[in-house]
């Protein structure tokens, strides 16, 4: 599911029912705060408020993954694309797996390659100066691209509330991590812990 989509989707809903944030809330049983993190914060509901927050909008469970609405005919076709989708999403996530592994591969052996040459060459010291600069571009570098391979495709999920968010790209490369988790602060609860990765974000457009 796309949160900005989605949150755009039912902030226009909203507003076409003429229904302030609050309003909403109300009908919900949530705080102001609640809502305003899905139009504002790419927040997702919770999934026990899904079906509610779609009989007050007045929209399909589909429409409201989808983010836009859609005709009689095309609900169908939208669900078989989505599930497409998923799969499709499943072996991306794999891939850029395989790709993080290779890109801190790559950087670990070649800073260890440039601190070898430094400690056991022979070398004017203009020459080890340029090659510590080198070897510091390529760690930024590296982790740079292992950010940009996961920042905006993945959902974290927090352990405490269950809300699936994605986390802001500074927030995202300063955060301690393992392979499956990160320390994050969910935009939700604001509490901060270690929030599982979930699958890609499926961004669902209408065709």
């Amino acid at each position: 599911m796309d949160s900005i989509l989605m949150g755009k989707f039912i902030a226009e809903k909203r507003k076409a029912l003429e229904l302030t944030q609050n309003d909403l809330a109300q009908k919900l049983g949530v705080e102001e705060k609640v809502v305003m993190k899905w139009e504002e914060k790419n927040v997702l509901p919770k999934n026990e408020l899904i079906l509610p927050l779609c009989e007050v909008l007045g929209v399909s469970v589909n429409e409201l993954v989808a983010g836009t609405s859609l005709q009689e005919d095309e609900f169908k076709e939208n669900s078989e694309n989505n599930a497409l989708k998923y799969v499709k999403s499943q072996n991306d996530l794999k891939l850029r797996r395989i790709l993080e592994l290779v890109v801190i591969a790559t950087t670990l052996l070649s800073g260890v390659a440039i601190i070898f040459a430094i400690g056991f060459t022979k070398m004017a010291v203009a020459l080890k100066v340029i090659l510590i600069l080198i070897a510091i571009i390529d760690f930024v570098v590296g982790i740079g691209v292992v950010c940009m391979l996961f920042k905006g495709e993945t959902e974290y999920e927090c352990p405490n509330c269950k809300t699936r968010f994605q986390p802001e790209i500074r927030e995202y490369m300063q955060s301690k991590h393992t392979a499956t988790t990160r320390q994050l602060t969910c935009p939700s609860c604001e509490k901060t812990s270690d929030c599982k990765c979930k699958a890609n974000v499926i961004r669902l457009t209408k065709k």
